[in-house]
């Protein structure tokens, strides 16, 4: 199995922690609107990864009593 090289992008953080996922890696990876990645932090590194399947996520609100589990 051939070891793909790194694909790199500079991203940008914009208010509240939102970032953009370039385009090319979302058709490439599958990711639409409205699915669940799972976040990792790693050795000081974040990783995303797609999640194929119904999971309970928590939607933020700067209220924090505004925290409501919703299932996808």
């Amino acid at each position: 199995m051939q070891v793909q090289p790194a694909q790199e992008e500079w991203i940008k953080i914009l208010s509240n922690g939102l970032i953009t996922i370039p385009k090319a890696w979302r058709e490439q990876t599958g990711i639409r609107e409205k699915d669940v990645l799972k976040a990792k932090l790693v050795d000081n590194k974040i990783i995303l990864e797609p999640q194929n399947q119904d999971r309970e996520v928590r939607i933020f609100s700067p209220d924090l009593s505004k925290l409501v589990p919703q299932s996808l």
